[in-house]
C-alpha cells in the first residue's frame, strides 16, 4: 500500500511539473550544462532552504583547516631507480 501510494504520488509530482520537465529538457538539449539558477527559473525556489552546501573541492572550511594543520608526509620512495652499484 505505500508503495502504491508514493507511486501515485509521484507520478501527480511528474503531471504537475510536466511543462517544467519540457522546458529543462529542451535547455540541456541547447546548453547542455546548467545551474541551481536556471532551476529556480523553471520550477520556482525550493519551499526550504539550504541546509549544506558542498563546496567545489569537496571539503568545507573546517576540513581545510584541519588538512592545513595536519603534519605533511614524508615524498614517497622511488622504487623505480636502477641500483647505481657496478657488478664486476
Amino acid at each position: 500500500m505505500l508503495i502504491d501510494a508514493q507511486y501515485i504520488r509521484a507520478l501527480e509530482v511528474l503531471k504537475k511539473n510536466k511543462a517544467g520537465h519540457e522546458k529543462l529538457g529542451n535547455l540541456l538539449l541547447e546548453r547542455e550544462v546548467i545551474f541551481s539558477e536556471d532551476l529556480e527559473e523553471i520550477f520556482g525556489k525550493r519551499p526550504w532552504e539550504k541546509k549544506h552546501i558542498i563546496p567545489e573541492n569537496g571539503l568545507t572550511e573546517a576540513e581545510k583547516k584541519v588538512a592545513s594543520d595536519s603534519v605533511p608526509l614524508a615524498p614517497p620512495i622511488d622504487t623505480k631507480k636502477e641500483d647505481k652499484k657496478t657488478i664486476v
